[in-house]
């Protein structure tokens, strides 16, 4: 059986929200505050019996106007309300034993392999009655401030609001629940079904001196180990029993000794004076108090806080999941629950990143082995694990088919799976493959930016951030964050940023594209003939701009397709026509290239600084002794920015890097953005 889906309705930002899990592990990625962690802890609160209590700001705000608007209007409501809902979409087989299925089946038709369970935090027709009544007694109404609503709901929401549990059918064709629903179940059919067990992000781990949680995880460990009666334990009651001997032994003969035999002298001959003191060791007392875990360093053992926070996360967490997969087996007497959800909570923390590659790469190999020991034990044991993230490397190192991806638009939180972005890439599978690789090797930050920013390479990566510096000193509206305290990935792409637009449309985030407009011209090469037909050859290589009629970039040419000319000839011309608004590309791509400035097209990123900041580059011309050469051309009557980009710089990484340098030391004298890439970021900032 596998949880295949699970859908949430107003709870907190899941207000109508929906996911789906993966047969075995299913990785939850997204920005900060994108409902990770409110997935698990609706999930907890109804699944463990003990964390069914909800607060009021459980309840979505969207869905709190709305109760306040009902329940304070003075129509009569004689329908119940729904508050907090979770509904499981969960997939059996034939091969699946019904035993604990059956009271969750409500179709017999065997082309329906999905039962639904739907978890209903909410108020009957009777309870919205007796609220409405108390609502109006208390005068609030929708003619009063929401806030009195909203602190008496606070203190006696629960009194209201009940928990219910359905099994409800399902609708093979819109593959969704339908109205029929069950009796209501108890908690304990669906425990029986389902065993959820969850790792926080807050578990307990320090480097305390005082602190010794590792080793009381010992005690947890064994007790699981008891209960599901390993033979395993064999070795320590036999061992247990031997120091019990021993130390009965010393105790009597030489510890105790004499306060004995002085208690005899007072008892004469009577029996009750004759005492023993008996060692009577506990198991898992002995762990729990006297468990002490060490670690080797240099030859010497050293404490468990002697160690730094990520490694003793890690031991944590490996202590904590198979201790969660020895209760997953249970004990010989009882079966295991047909379906076993392992949550684990932010693993990364405290981890440096060499350290979440190993956990990612071995999580999958620890709960196998797991699984393994049930068949050995002939229990059939399926573990879906779940997995929330913010680590970049945690996530290059995944199968990004693992990946679900979460969003946050306007308040409210949606769900995407990264497999289905294949389907954007049907007609270019080798786009596809690419983008993939991408993302694995170097770029797995995007999953968590708010902004992106793709750039062609090391000259744009390097000034870029100097830039952004340059655009927020600028800046006089104190109400827009600085362009370097947003979340923003700068990723370079070379020649291939048009390839990523299915993967920018589904991440839906903002994205600035800098990039050069690739002056070329078009050029006859001869006459040749084809198929009888007589056509002339042409050739397209780069110049100036001042003799340009096309372009070579093929991001431009992609991704501006729309607003181009069928003509070849006059694409450079239109290119240099178009307005900022006419570069915007559904709403959420913004392609920035070299624009006219001081009456000057730029081709590159080079020839446009040089024009921006020719004087600049005129006076400390001899300073960049690293990198450019014929510095004879660079004059005050020379005006050719072109030529100056390709005969006076050797390479462009070093030249980019000696603006850096020389930023300021010249009398505090500074240089300016080319204009293009100062009206890109200006536009990123303000999104």
């Amino acid at each position: 059986m596998i949880l295949e889906k699970v859908c949430v309705e107003n709870f907190r930002s899941l207000r109508n929200f929906e996911t789906d899990f993966k047969k075995d592990l299913s990785l939850i990625v997204g920005r900060n505050n994108c409902g990770k962690t409110s997935i698990l802890s609706i999930m907890n609160k109804f699944l463990n019996s003990n964390s069914s209590y909800f607060d009021w700001n459980d309840f979505n705000l969207k869905y709190q106007n709305k109760l306040f608007k009902e329940l304070s209007s003075d129509e009569q409501q004689i329908e119940g309300l729904d508050g907090i809902i979770m509904t499981m979409y969960i997939s059996y087989t034939e091969k699946d034993n019904y035993a604990n299925l059956q009271k969750f089946m409500m179709d017999l038709n065997p082309e329906n392999n999905i039962v639904v369970i739907e978890f209903n935090y909410n108020c009957k027709t009777d309870k919205v009655k007796e609220l409405k009544d108390k609502l109006k007694d208390l005068k609030i109404s929708t003619k009063n401030d929401e806030n009195e609503f909203i602190r008496f709901m606070k203190k006696n929401h629960d009194k209201y609001f009940t928990l219910d549990i359905y099994a409800c059918g399902y609708d093979l064709e819109t593959q969704k629940k339908n109205s029929e629903k069950s009796s209501p179940l108890k908690i304990s059919d669906v425990t029986n079904f389902i065993n959820f067990k969850s790792i926080k992000a807050n578990r307990d781990a320090s480097n305390k001196s005082n602190d010794n949680s590792l080793s009381t995880l010992s005690s947890k460990f064994y007790k699981l180990k008891k209960d599901s009666e390993s033979p395993n334990l064999d070795a320590l009651e036999n061992a247990i029993n031997e120091a019990d001997k021993a130390l009965t032994k010393v105790y009597n003969k030489k510890i105790f000794h004499d306060i004995i035999e002085s208690i005899k002298r007072f008892g004469g001959n009577q029996n009750e004076t004759k005492v023993k003191i008996t060692s009577t060791l506990q198991e898992r007392e002995l762990l729990r108090d006297n468990t002490t875990l060490l670690y080797e360093h240099e030859g010497k053992q050293l404490p468990e806080n002697y160690n730094g926070l990520g490694y003793l996360n890690l031991i944590s967490m490996i202590f904590e999941i198979e201790a969660i997969i020895t209760d997953f087996m249970k004990n010989g007497s009882e079966k295991p629950a047909d379906i076993n959800l392992l949550f684990i909570e932010e693993p990364e923390a405290h981890t440096h990143p060499q350290l979440q590659y190993i956990f990612i790469k071995n999580i999958k190999n620890l709960i196998k082995d797991g699984v393994d020991k049930l068949k050995k034990s002939r229990k059939s044991l399926g573990i879906q694990t779940i997995i929330s993230t913010h680590s970049s490397h945690i996530v290059s190192d995944s199968e990004l088919d693992d990946i679900l991806y979460f969003k946050r638009d306007d308040g409210e939180v949606s769900s995407k799976k990264f497999e289905n972005l294949a389907k954007e890439y049907e007609n270019d599978t080798k786009a596809f493959h690419f983008v993939k690789k991408y993302l694995n090797l170097s770029r797995s930050e995007l999953f968590f930016a708010d902004k992106a920013i793709f750039i062609e390479g090391d000259t744009e990566r390097i000034l870029l951030p100097s830039m952004m510096k340059k655009i927020d000193k600028e800046s006089t509206d104190d109400n827009i964050l600085p362009l370097l305290s947003q979340n923003i990935s700068i990723i370079e792409v070379g020649a291939y940023a048009h390839i990523f637009k299915p993967l920018i449309d589904f991440f839906g985030i903002k994205t600035l594209i800098i990039t050069d407009i690739d002056s070329a011209d078009i050029k006859n090469i001869g006459d040749t003939k084809k198929n009888g037909d007589k056509y002339t050859k042409k050739t397209i290589i780069g110049c100036s701009p001042a003799e340009a009629k096309t372009s070579t970039n093929q991001s431009i040419l992609a991704l501006l397709r729309d607003k181009l000319p069928n003509k070849e000839n006059e694409i450079f011309k239109t290119l240099t026509a178009l307005k900022e608004s006419d570069k915007i590309i559904n709403d959420n791509i913004r392609i920035a290239y070299q624009v006219m400035e001081n009456d000057y097209q730029a081709n590159s990123f080079e020839d446009a600084f040089i024009c921006t900041n020719y004087d600049y580059i005129f006076k400390n011309k001899e300073n960049f002794n690293q990198n450019l050469k014929n510095i004879c051309k660079i004059n005050k009557t020379n005006k050719d920015y072109y030529g100056i980009a390709q005969n006076c710089i050797k390479k462009k990484s070093v030249f980019a890097t000696e603006i850096l340098y020389y930023d300021g030391q010249t009398d505090g004298e500074t240089w300016k953005t080319p204009l293009y890439i100062k009206e890109g970021l200006e536009w990123l900032k303000n999104l």
